[in-house]
Formats: structure tokens, C-alpha cells, sequence
């Protein structure tokens, strides 16, 4: 009698078929319609590559199965994450598997860093049980890594012409040696510039760093930038890093000056009276023709003061009419000679650099109204004081100070001589040279102290009274002064040279003229045209520390 296979469960019977009857096969029955969709299985959920050194490279297989029973499409995929990770092989979507069917593909491994790395590969299908899926990816590169520290290396704002100097810090943040190959640093207009000497051979081993200067050049002044570039073995290729930087000026600084239609200058001479003295203003008087043709020569609108008398007031003639020569001054060279000869010994003659301030003193109506000397003075013209004696000077606080006196005296003539920015002052000895008393000198208080002393500092000459030829060296002082004339002082600002620009009129000279540093003053080889306005603007150079 035959057991009814129907009455049997299903899986009973599908046990005892399959123990029975191996060649019966069996097939799950087919679900309900609300149940024939595709369903997606992608195996490993999670790949671990562990670590790899720079030179390798490890793939791993990813499964793809419909576990469904409809058609399952899969519309595509990607890769997120470090760049380390990729797909061996480009694919074409859709793909579609049917119930049961399987697609795998390989994902790679190839450190691009050090360190520990991470990656997601994402499915998309229109499986029922999940439109995406997931596998993770976990690996670690063993392999060099440069890091460039600081990424922007900013130098800021730096004063013309001082330089200065930043680090960039190359550090091996990799597990394995880096060799750097190539160091270079791009700029646009050269004014930064490598400041360290690179090895030819440069190994950073893990964790290392290595500084590398980068020097700005503040030359000119405007904004400048630059790309480091550093090739290596770091896996990522080369690595790159920027630099940044400003030259500026302290200030800015204009200067304007009316040129007259003639240049005035300035002159006074303060003359010894003592009686050992008659020979050496003779001496004087027989240049003074030759002295002023050539201030006339140079275009100077000349002022000439002769001081002889104690009071301190300028004369032109014997009979001590007090105030000074121009070249409109009838007969000025006979009123000259008289002032220098006529005078008489007095409290003060061998005390001239006390008796120039009291003359400075007379032309200053706040210290007295109504002085006699008031007037002399031309605001911007230069000022040459020319001290004739053969005897050491005497004045007001050389018993006291005898090595120093002379500075307040140098100071309060180059003040006096400074009513405009752009006056220069200086004073000239025509003294006894030797202190025991030269050839055609004697007396006790022989010697050139305090003159020569002033000399010096206000830039003037210095020559012997005691030797016969003297006279004809006041050319060396007229030809100075009417130099002077042709020179314009810059104040207190000193001026980078390469920033000048000289204008004359609205139109920039290039030509003709030279920077004096000593005078902080433009020297014009040949005088400015009369009635012309003079612009000389500069930037403000600072002095830069070591």
C-alpha cells in the first residue's frame, strides 16, 4: 500500500523524498504576488587591507547577489573617502542579476599617506530590502607624508629697505623615510628668495622636521608673493605651500620750494680787532674784490655783514653807520675795508663766537625789538660766518667748559641759521693754527681753540692766518658758498634714495643733480631756473637693526 505523498508536510516530505528517492527533486513554492520582488545581499559588509608600505598595493573582491526572486537592476556605485582606496576596473550600469544570480568586483588599496585610512563603498539598486548598500574600508598607509608648515607663510608689512626672514617647516608626518628631491620657490618679481642652503641629499625620517628660511628683500617697496614647491617621495606628489609679503615706507614725505628769481646767500665776517691783527686784515681787504666776483659768477644775491663793533651791530663804513652790503651798496668794497680796519680793541674781539650770537641776538626782534641787524637774515638762504682772529677765542664759558663750549655756540649759530628748512649753515676759522704761535703769530693766547672746533662741526674750512697765501684761499669758501646755493635740505627725513623724484615745474628731472648724504640735501649742478617751483618727494627709509 502506497503512503499518499499529499498528506505528508512539505518538509517532511521533502526529507523523505530526498532520503528515499534521491533523483526527486524539490522547489520551494513560489511566495504570493506581494512577495516577488528582488532583494540584495553584497558581502564582505567590511574590508580590512591592514597596513601597506608606498610601493604596494592590495585589491580585495566585493559580492553582489540578488537573494530576491524578481529581477534585481543595479543602477551604480562609487567610492568615497581617502584616495587610497579605487575600483580595479571601471564598470557599466545598469547591470541586472536575476533570482539567485551574483556580480563581484575588486576594490583597491594603494596608500597615498600615512596614517590610518578610511573608505564606503555604496550600491544602488531597487532591491526591496535595501536601495543601498554598504561595505566599509579600512587600511593604513605605512608610506612618507610631507607636511609644509605654515601653509601661508605671511611676512607682513616690512619698512623700506629692511628685509626680513620667515620659516617654512617641512615635517615627515609618514610612517617611512622621505627623501626631498627638488626645492623650489616660484616668485614673480625675485624679492623673496630661499635663505637656507638645502642638502643634496634631504631624508626625513618619521616624525622629522626640517626648517627652511625664506628671506624678503624690502628693497622697493609694494606688495609681493611667492609658491614653495617641494617635490618628494611622498606618494601625493609634490606638496606646496605660499608665501606673502609688503615693503613699505616709514612715510611719505613732499617738499616744495620757490626758487627765487636770484639766489640769496648769506655772509657774515666777524674780524679781530686786536692790534696784532692790522697785517692780517690788510690781508683780508686785498681778496675781498676776488671773494665776491665769485659769488657773482655763481648768480648770488649776496649779503655781506662785517662785525667789528662790541655792540654787535653790522657797519659799512668808518663813521660806523650801522647794517651790511649788497651788491646795490655804493662803493661797498671801500666800506668793506673800513669796517674791517677801522674798528677798535674791545671786550669782545677775541671773543668772536660771543660776539656773532649778540649779532644773531640783534636780529631777533623778540629778544630786541628793534634791533640793529634785524633784517639781515634771509629766510632760506645759506649762511657762511667767517671767523678771522690769531688769537684762541674767548667767549662766554670757555673758562668753565673749555672742551665743550664751542657745541652750544655751533648750536645756536646753526639755529640762527636755520629760519627756513631747507638753509644751510657753516662757519669757517681763519685762525692762529699752530697753539705756540705760527711764523707771523705770537702771544700767549695764541692757537685756534674754539673756532676750529665750530668749524668742524658746521662743515666749514679752516685755514692758517699765520701763513701768507690764506687770502687767496677764501676761494675755497666762495666757491662752497655758492655751491650752497644750488643746494635744497630735506629736513630731518632721510629719503631712500631709489624713491627720489625731483620735479621742476611739474616736470620730473633726472639729470643734474646728485644727493648729498653728509647735508641730507639735493646739490643741483647748475642753479634752478629762477621763479621756478622745486618738488622733491621721497620715501622715508629707516635704519634697519642687524
Amino acid at each position: 500500500m502506497r503512503t499518499r505523498a499529499v498528506s505528508v508536510p512539505l518538509l517532511f516530505a521533502v526529507s523523505l523524498g530526498a532520503a528515499c528517492d534521491p533523483d526527486v527533486q524539490f522547489r520551494p513554492r513560489k511566495p504570493g504576488v506581494e512577495q516577488q520582488l528582488p532583494a540584495i545581499e553584497v558581502v564582505p559588509p567590511e574590508i580590512q587591507f591592514g597596513e601597506l608600505a608606498s610601493v604596494d598595493r592590495e585589491q580585495k573582491r566585493i559580492k553582489a547577489t540578488n537573494i530576491g526572486y524578481d529581477a534585481l537592476t543595479i543602477d551604480g556605485m562609487v567610492l568615497t573617502g581617502d584616495a587610497g582606496f579605487s575600483f580595479v576596473a571601471e564598470e557599466s550600469f545598469p547591470k541586472t542579476l536575476l533570482a539567485g544570480e551574483s556580480w563581484e568586483f575588486d576594490v583597491a588599496f594603494a596608500p597615498d599617506g600615512g596614517g590610518d585610512a578610511e573608505g564606503l563603498v555604496t550600491v544602488y539598486s531597487d532591491a526591496d530590502n535595501a536601495d543601498e548598500s554598504y561595505v566599509d574600508l579600512f587600511g593604513r598607509g605605512a608610506v612618507p607624508e610631507l607636511l609644509i608648515e605654515p601653509s601661508v607663510l605671511d611676512l607682513g608689512d616690512k619698512y623700506v629697505p629692511c628685509g626680513t626672514q620667515g620659516i617654512f617647516t617641512l615635517t615627515n608626518v609618514g610612517t617611512e623615510p622621505l627623501d626631498v628631491t627638488s626645492i623650489v620657490l616660484e616668485t614673480a618679481d625675485g624679492r623673496l628668495s630661499i635663505g637656507s642652503r638645502v642638502p643634496e641629499n634631504l631624508t626625513l625620517v618619521e616624525g622629522q622636521s626640517w626648517d627652511l628660511a625664506i628671506d624678503f628683500d624690502a628693497e622697493v617697496p609694494g606688495a609681493t608673493t611667492g609658491r614653495l614647491v617641494v617635490q618628494s617621495t611622498d606618494p601625493a606628489g609634490e606638496r606646496t605651500a605660499d608665501v606673502e609679503a609688503n615693503g613699505v615706507y616709514a612715510s611719505l614725505i613732499d617738499k616744495q620750494y620757490d626758487v627765487p628769481e636770484v639766489l640769496p646767500l648769506d655772509i657774515i665776517f666777524a674780524v679781530d680787532q686786536s692790534c696784532s691783527m692790522q697785517s692780517h686784515q690788510t690781508q683780508l681787504n686785498s681778496q675781498i674784490g676776488t671773494f665776491i666776483q665769485a659769488l657773482d659768477a655763481g648768480g648770488a644775491d649776496w649779503k655781506v655783514g662785517v662785525l667789528t663793533l662790541e655792540d654787535g651791530c653790522f657797519r659799512k663804513d668808518g663813521n660806523s653807520t650801522k647794517g651790511w652790503l649788497t651788491p646795490q651798496t655804493s662803493g661797498w668794497e671801500a666800506k668793506f675795508k673800513a669796517a674791517v680796519q677801522l674798528g677798535t680793541d674791545h671786550g669782545l674781539t677775541e671773543a668772536l663766537l660771543g660776539l656773532t650770537s649778540l649779532a644773531m641776538d640783534n636780529d631777533d626782534p623778540v629778544r630786541k625789538p628793534g634791533g640793529c641787524n634785524i633784517g639781515f637774515r634771509t629766510p632760506g638762504a645759506p649762511l657762511h660766518i667767517i671767523f678771522v682772529s690769531d688769537e684762541r677765542d674767548q667767549s662766554s664759558g670757555y673758562a668753565t667748559n673749555p672742551m665743550f663750549y664751542f657745541n652750544s655756540y655751533s648750536t645756536r649759530f646753526q639755529s640762527y641759521g636755520t629760519q627756513s628748512v631747507q638753509a644751510t649753515v657753516r662757519a669757517h676759522a681763519v685762525v692762529d693754527l699752530n697753539p705756540n704761535g705760527g711764523t707771523n703769530c705770537s702771544g700767549p693766547e695764541a692757537g685756534p681753540a674754539g673756532y676750529v672746533q665750530v668749524a668742524g662741526n658746521l662743515g666749514g674750512f679752516t685755514l692758517d692766518v699765520c701763513e701768507p697765501q690764506w687770502p687767496s684761499q677764501l676761494g675755497q669758501i666762495a666757491q662752497q658758498a655758492v655751491d650752497d646755493l644750488y643746494t635744497f635740505k630735506l629736513g630731518t627725513a632721510k629719503p631712500y634714495q631709489p624713491s627720489m623724484v625731483v620735479e621742476l615745474d611739474g616736470v620730473p628731472v633726472t639729470e643734474g643733480w646728485v644727493y648729498d648724504p653728509a647735508q641730507n640735501a639735493i646739490v643741483f649742478d647748475d642753479p634752478p631756473p629762477g621763479n621756478s617751483t622745486l618738488d622733491i618727494s621721497f620715501g622715508v627709509a629707516v635704519t634697519c637693526s642687524p
